[in-house]
Order: C-alpha cells, then structure tokens, then sequence
C-alpha cells in the first residue's frame, strides 16, 4: 500500500518536483471525492467543471473507484512537517524543479515556471498542490521514506499495466521501461537495467527518432551502466555530438553527457582527454550554471581526480603542478558544499577525504592526518559507525596509517572496519565487507604477523564466492599468493598467482593494472625460486604491456623496467642490467627526487650490481647513500633499511673489512629475527651470510652452527636443490673440512651430488677454494 500511495516517487509522476504530494485543505472543503480526484490528478479546475467532460472522466477512471488499489480519495492521512520543507507550486518550486529545463515551440529551452508541471504546461490557479520535500542521510531529495524494493515494485506494476494496456510500443510505456531502468541502475541492478535501458532506447528511436532529445537521455543512461566496455565510450561520443548539435553546447544532458564521458575515459587511462572535456564541462557549467550550482561542483571535483591521477607517472615538477590545482579545486569545492550543506553533510565530508588524500600526495602528512580524523569523527556521528560510507572514511584513515606506518592503531581500526561492515552490510555488500578483511590482512603481513595474515586472506578467498573469474575473488587469491610468498611457501604462492594470471588472460584483461601487479607477483616468487628464465620471459612480456599503454616515460613503466633489470642482475646478466639499472635511477630521481623510497631502493640496486661486478670502490658510496638514506627517511627498522644495511655489510665482507661487517650482518639478523621471526627466508639469508662470514674469520663453531641452522631451515622451505640451500651445503662442507670432519663433509656434497651430478663437481670445488681460503688466512692471522 505504501508503495502505491507515494508512486510519484517515479519521476515521471512527480509534476511538481520530488517529495510527497499533499494538500492543506481538509476532505470537506472540496466537497466531493471527483474534485480532491481532479486536484491531485489533472491540471484543470478542481472547483468549476462538467463532471461528464472527457478529463474529469478520465480522472474518475484512472483514479476513483475503478482504480486497482481503491479510490484514492476514500482517504486522509494529516501531515505534519516543518515549513521550510512544504513547497506551494504557485510560490516556489523545490530545487530539483528549479533546475528543470523545457524545450519550449520554437525549440528553445527555458526553466520552468511557478505554476506549471515538469512539462511546462500551465495549471490552474484553483488546484491546491504542496510538495513536502524529504531528503534522505546524503541529503538526496527523495520523495517519501520507502524501501527501494517498493519503489521499483510501483513502476513494475505501473509497467506491467501499461504493457497490457497501451502494447510495449506506446510512448507511456517506453517511459516506464526507462523509468525503471533507472531506478534498477539505482540499485546496482546493472544486468537488468541494461536491458531495459536497450529495449526503451530502440523503441524510443522508432518513434522519435535517432535525434530526439530523449533518445539521447537513454543513450547516456545506457553508456552508464555499460561501465568501462568500449560500447559505452563509443556511445557517449555519439550522444556528445548530437546533443551538441540538438540542444546546445550549455544543455544541462550536453554538460551530463560530457562529464559521464571524462569519467569513462579516467577509466581507461585516456587522462588528457579527460581533463580537456572536464575543464571544458566545467567552464560551460559555470556560464549556465553558475559557480553556486551543485553540478558546478561536480565539475570541481572530477577535474580534480583528473589532475591527482595524471600525476602519477609524470615527472616531478608536473606532479607539484598538477597537485597543487588538484588541492585548489578541492578547497574551492569543499568550501562551496560546506557553506550550501554544513560542516557534518556527509558530501562535505566525502570531499574532506578526497581533499585530504590530494595532501597526503603531497607530503602535507599533518594536514592531511587531521583532515582525515575529522572527516571520519563527523561521518560517525552523523550517519553512524555501521553507515557504509563511515566505513569508507575509516578505510581510507587506515590506509593512510599504514602508510606511516602507525600499524598498531591501523590494525585496530581496520578490526573494527571488518566487524561494522560484517554487522551492517553483509551479503547486501560482500565487496566492501571483503576490502575490508583484505585491508586488515595487509596490516597484518606489514606487520610479519604472517600466520594470522595468512588465515584472514584465506578467510577473504573464501567469501568471495562470486565465480572463480570475479576481479574480486581474484584480487583475494592474490593477497593470499602475496603473504605466502612472504612467509617463503613458494611452491603455494606461485601456483595460485600463475592461476590468477591465468584467469585474467581468460578474461582478456591483459592490459589491467591488476593483471600486470601479478605478472609482477608471478615473477618475483621465480625469481626467489630461481626460475629466472621464467621470470625474465614475464617480465619483459610486462614491460612492453606498459610501454605500449602508458608509454615509456610513465613511472610505472619506468617501475616494470626497474624489475627487469634487477632479474637480470641476479642471473649474473651484470653488463645487460648495468645500463639499465642507470637508467631507472636517472629516471626516478628527476621524477620522484632523491629521497623517495623508489629512488633510494635504485640506488641499493646499483650499488648490489656494482659489488656483484667487482667494481667495490664504486659500490661503496652508493651502499652508504643507501643507508643513510633509508635510516632517514624510512626508518632504522624498516625492512628496506635493514636490507640496504645487510647489502652494505657484504660489500664490507667483500672487501676484506669483516669486523665491520660481522657487527652490521649480526644487527641485521637480529632485526630480522624480531621482525620476521627465526625461519623467514630473509633471515636464514642474514643467519648464513653471518656464518660464511665468521668461516671466514676462523670462528668456525659459529660458522658451524650458523650454517647447520640455515641448510636445515633451507631444505624445509625450499627443498634440497635450490640453489641457496646448495650454497649452504657448500659452505657448511667447507667448514666441516677446516675442522677436519671430513667424512661429514664428503656426505653433504655426495648428497647433493647423487641428486644432482651436475654440481657435483663444482661443489667440491667450490668447497676446496674456500677451505684453502680460509686455511691461507687462518696462516696469516696466526704468523
């Protein structure tokens, strides 16, 4: 009954603006039922009329006792609601009225007036029409307070009457089909949306015509829901054009048409074009307009996110030009919603976060912290902290202290992100609820709390249940290839992320960031597994996927460029890497400056290539740069610091300075015992170089026990024949012979070798030119 009594939440049925439709006259002042009928229904005289005319007897058909539902003036029910939301038609309209445009005889559009309907047809000065505004936590205007399903169930059976009725091809159901067409997109219906919008869009060309302004008003809606599929671009350019042509460069669908298209093209990476059309979308809004138009300042806000995206990838001086204007936007935008909606309106709020996300772009950390605080202490107290949006707000604060670092209370708000958005929102929005458990199992891995990490992302693989081929699912998989990478279990991780990839080729989502953050996933796990060949082949693969998509200068190529090098480099491929190890540095710091992690991860690239090529003296300086760099800007226990200070301490070693290095390589394991835990991969790294170097310096019961402890951990986590665990066996062999336990040594080297005769010979060797190395120095050290 509800969903009957307001049915002019359809638009088509609110003449005079969205709310709900009353009068301020009691039943017994009209007299009779006919006349509330003829007030409420048609645009003549309530009071003076011949009751056998073909309108009133209209109105008596539609609306009296013929009517399905009951006679709609067989009832009252008294309302009452503050003045300033009760809007008399013959004094002021409500705003979505106001901004109504009508195409008039001569074909000019012109606002609508007091006193007329959406149409622009007059009314008679006797009919008695207020529309009591509602509007819903967004400050949407809405038209009464009824559940979405209602809604949509007054135009199904609004639609399924004017089928049976007036036949699929009459104009008053074409409208209808669009009608809910909408609403269903409203509800991210999208599948059956879209076929709505198709059948109301070829039925209206038939007969309207390719170029009628409503047909292009369907197009646009179907471009919409059409997403990011090149059917909707190639829509949209069409219905730019002709509404151009139609209705005028300053046409309020024109001005939709082009800023629906610049957010296409976002889509698709095609950025300059997208600004070009939001600038010139937002200057047009403004002439017709005006700055003080809600439209005006969506305009303001898309330019914006244009402006912040472009910066990525360019060069350092455009990134602080492109920021700046990005932030300026945004303040003139959040200052104009603020005077219009209030401190606390939750779209004042949404452009504070955007605002602060432009600052954090920008190194404005303390600005940008508070600003987020703020945004996320206003949206809980005006919407709730089980409100999706408040959920958002709280995503974006944590995202912005893990970034800092701030793991702890990042950890604990984004708990309670996962349980608000387990509690409220559920199955009715299993997406957000799983970026939130993704979100907390990232923390989670941040932190090396890799076993609760694991379980968290299996947890989110696991209700992503929406087709093994959704993005979602797939991004989970992912997440969980991730974190068990980082815990070493290769065999897993590369087996799920080669999966993934695998799938996103099914998909023929080859050119999506997405594919290429897994193609960077896939390649690491091989590169840790020594399968460099492999690893290699992907890598380039992706290097040319980004070059041709974004170009050669873009930072993300530059990135893709960057691991390529670094795969050759740890193949021994030193003269192919060197070059293009300089030139990724080069890149990054004119980009990004000289204090950027990038930047200072590529110096720690080079520096290792150097070392690796023998070139010690000028290795040296750019391994101190590395860590002098890291301990300043990251942090002394940041993981990146502690691997800069592990690299460090090996070119120390290499150059024969093992006091210095043994003391760097014992904090670093010691750091990496605390932070990782005794068995990560990155550990047993630290625990044998730390042994092969006091091999080396004679302390051969450490170096013994060093070694024992990282073979045997190697061997469980990455099986006999990798070559680190061959490494260790080597080394371990070698110490064993120093210490005269041959027999002990000749079995670890026949058993790699049985499992391996090609390395048989190099292991014994390898073994011998260390046991004569240190016995030589041992010689010296004693003379």
């Amino acid at each position: 009954m509800a969903a009957e009594l307001f049915a002019s939440l359809e638009d088509g049925r609110a003449h005079f603006g969205k709310g709900i439709y009353a009068s301020q006259h009691e039943p017994a002042v009209w007299g009779t039922r006919l006349r509330i009928l003829m007030n409420n229904y048609s645009n003549s005289n309530p009071l003076s009329f011949d009751a056998a005319g073909p309108e009133p007897q209209r109105v008596a058909r539609e609306w009296g006792h013929e009517n399905p539902q009951g006679h709609r003036a067989a009832f009252c029910i008294p309302l009452i609601v503050p003045k300033n939301t009760a809007y008399f038609i013959f004094e002021r309209q409500t705003p979505d009225m106001a901004m109504r445009r009508v195409q008039d005889a001569s074909g000019i559009y012109r606002p609508v007036g007091l006193g007329e309907d959406y149409r622009g047809r007059p009314v008679h000065r006797n009919r008695d029409v207020w529309v009591v505004r509602v509007a819903d936590a967004l400050g949407t205007p809405g038209n009464a307070s009824v559940a979405a399903d209602a809604l949509a169930e007054v135009v199904r059976i609004r639609l399924c009457r004017l089928r049976r009725h007036l036949g699929n091809e009459d104009y008053e159901t074409l409208s209808c089909i669009f009608e809910l067409g909408r609403r269903l997109q409203g509800r991210s219906e999208f599948k059956q949306a879209e076929e709505l919008y198709r059948e109301s869009l070829q039925g209206l060309r038939r007969l309207l015509g390719e170029d009628h302004p409503e047909v292009l008003v369907n197009m646009i809606n179907l471009a919409t829901v059409l997403g990011t599929r090149p059917e909707a671009v190639a829509m949209l350019r069409e219905a730019l054009k002709k509404t151009k042509a139609i209705l005028g460069e300053y046409h309020i669908n024109t001005l939709t048409c082009m800023a629906n298209l610049a957010e296409l093209l976002i889509v698709g990476s095609k950025l300059e074009e997208a600004q070009l059309l939001a600038a010139e979308c937002l200057e047009k809004r403004r002439v017709a307009l005006g700055d003080g138009h809600p439209d005006t300042w969506c305009s303001l806000h898309l330019l914006a996110n244009i402006c912040r995206r472009r910066c990525y990838g360019s060069g350092s001086q455009f990134r602080a030009s492109g920021f700046c204007e990005a932030e300026q936007l945004l303040r003139q935008c959040m200052e104009k919603r603020r005077a219009k909606f209030g401190e606390s309106h939750p779209i004042t709020i949404s452009t504070m976060v955007h605002l602060a996300q432009v600052l954090e772009d920008q190194d404005k950390s303390e600005e940008a912290e508070h600003m987020y605080r703020e945004a996320n202490e206003k949206s809980q107290a005006r919407l709730g902290k089980s409100h999706e949006m408040a959920l958002d707000g709280l995503g974006c604060l944590v995202s912005f202290l893990l970034k800092h670092r701030k793991l702890e209370e990042a950890e604990q708000l984004c708990r309670d992100r996962v349980e608000g958005s387990m509690a409220a929102l559920g199955h009715k929005n299993k997406e957000h609820m799983i970026d939130a458990i993704r979100s907390l199992g990232r923390i989670l891995t941040q932190q090396n709390k890799f076993a609760e990490a694991e379980a968290v992302h299996r947890e989110a693989v696991e209700k992503a249940t929406m087709g093994e081929n959704n993005v979602t699912t797939l991004q989970c998989r992912h997440d969980l290839a991730f974190t068990l990478q980082a815990q070493g279990k290769l065999e897993e991780a590369a087996m799920l992320a080669s999966e993934c990839l695998e799938e996103r080729r099914t998909m023929r989502c080859d050119a999506h960031p997405h594919t290429r953050i897994i193609m960077g996933t896939l390649a690491d796990i091989w590169m840790r597994q020594r399968k460099f060949q492999e690893a290699e082949t992907l890598l380039r693969e992706r290097l040319d996927m980004c070059q041709t998509d974004l170009g050669e200068s873009h930072l993300v190529s530059i990135a893709c460029l960057c691991n390529l090098a670094l795969c050759l480099q740890k193949q021994g491929k030193l003269e192919k890497a060197e070059p293009l190890t300089r030139k990724c540095l080069a890149a990054k710091k004119a980009r990004l400056g000289d204090e950027h992690q990038a930047t200072i991860i590529e110096v720690n690239n080079l520096a290792e290539l150097l070392r690796k090529k023998g070139n010690l003296m000028d290795a040296e300086p750019l391994h101190r740069e590395a860590v002098e760099r890291g301990f300043a800007v990251l942090g002394e226990l940041n993981p990146l610091t502690i691997c800069f200070s592990f690299n460090y301490a090996k070119l120390l070693h290499d150059q024969g300075k093992l006091e210095e290095a043994e003391s760097i390589h014992r904090q670093a394991w010691q750091q990496r015992r605390a932070q990782l835990g005794d068995f990560h991969l990155d550990t047993l790294d630290s625990m044998h170089e730390l042994g092969r170097l006091q091999q080396e310096r004679g302390h051969l019961e450490e170096a013994q026990s060093l070694l024992r402890s990282a073979l045997q951990q190697r061997q469980a986590k990455l099986g006999d024949a990798h070559p680190d665990t061959l490494s260790s066996t080597f080394h371990l062999a070698a110490t064993l012979e120093i210490l005269r336990q041959l027999h002990p040594a000749e079995q670890l080297l026949r058993q790699q070798g049985d499992s391996h005769p090609e390395t048989l010979s190099w292991s014994k060797d390898a073994a011998c030119a260390c046991q004569s190395k240190v016995l030589g120095e041992l010689k010296v050290a004693g003379a």
